[in-house]
């Protein structure tokens, strides 16, 4: 029994320094425990950091980049605006040059008509001068006892000069 005993007290002995071992090596455990659960709450606590720093950021980038776009859409409706106005200046420029160009042209036209007739005018007169010459020189050398010429009845004397009798076709174009 003694040795019995003796040997369940070395077993209680065992068990207890097992026990004491198995406490320490929880404790042990635990503080590792704790250290990690420390450690990833910090973790976790950083990264909410950093999260929370790079959520700001990219709002911050956001309102940056809505921003620009709004000032970008503002700058190109008023650049919009310029070129119509622009566009519109330069309209009403060319229907005012087409304007012009055509009152130049009828303009052009009508003294070109101006000048054809002053022109057909001086060619009528250059050929009434010329007939006027023809007859002055005919009756300067025909002596005056021959009236029964013929080309004498074209010579009617007035005042003292003599005229041609033309057809009322040419005199009415030397009138314009």
């Amino acid at each position: 029994m003694q040795q019995l005993l003796q040997e369940r007290e070395t077993q209680i002995q065992s068990l207890r320094s097992d026990l004491l071992e198995k406490g320490r090596q929880r404790e042990t455990d635990q503080q590792q425990h704790a250290e990690a659960l420390q450690a990833a709450s910090a973790e976790r606590q950083r990264l909410a950091e950093q999260f929370a720093g790079n959520e700001r950021r990219m709002l911050g980038e956001l309102d940056r980049t809505r921003q620009e776009v709004s000032a970008a859409k503002k700058q190109a409706s008023e650049t919009e605006r310029r070129q119509q106005t622009r566009y519109e200046e330069l309209h009403e420029r060319f229907v005012r040059s087409e304007e012009s160009l055509v009152q130049a042209r009828s303009s052009q036209l009508s003294a070109e008509q101006a000048l054809k007739s002053a022109n057909e005018r001086i060619a009528d007169l250059k050929s009434l001068v010329e007939a006027r010459d023809q007859v002055n020189m005919q009756a300067s050398l025909v002596p005056a006892s021959s009236a029964s010429d013929p080309t004498q009845r074209l010579i009617r004397p007035s005042r003292g000069t003599a005229r041609v009798h033309l057809p009322a076709k040419s005199l009415r174009k030397n009138r314009r």
